[in-house]
């Protein structure tokens, strides 16, 4: 049975379901930026990190022993909520790679 990709919550609004990445052959490339949004809902407006610039952030579907490589880009705005690891630099965008390996 396949589930459905759009739904409404019980604010009324749509809910898109997340995208996907899918390993293929063993190996999960993922390139993701992520981003300080504001999300509204109704009369609210709440900052919140995006992915891709969506929110919320993509599903991974991994099997055991899948080597996953994700290159993480993630963009500053002055005076905005996110987060770095360079405390000094507010406008500095990072661009990041990890590599994991899935256990068997």
């Amino acid at each position: 049975m396949e589930l459905f990709a759009l739904f409404y919550t019980a604010g009324g609004l749509l809910f898109r379901q997340p995208m996907q990445y899918v390993s293929k052959n063993g190996v999960l490339n993922v390139n993701i930026t992520v981003e300080a949004t504001d999300f509204v809902v109704d009369w609210l407006q709440l900052p919140r990190r995006s992915y891709d610039s969506q929110i919320p952030g993509p599903t991974w579907r991994i099997k055991a022993g899948d080597q996953i490589n994700l290159r993480l880009v993630r963009i500053t705005r002055p005076g905005g909520m996110m987060i770095t690891m360079m405390q000094n630099d507010e406008n500095m965008d990072q661009k990041l790679l990890y590599h994991w390996q899935v256990p068997q």
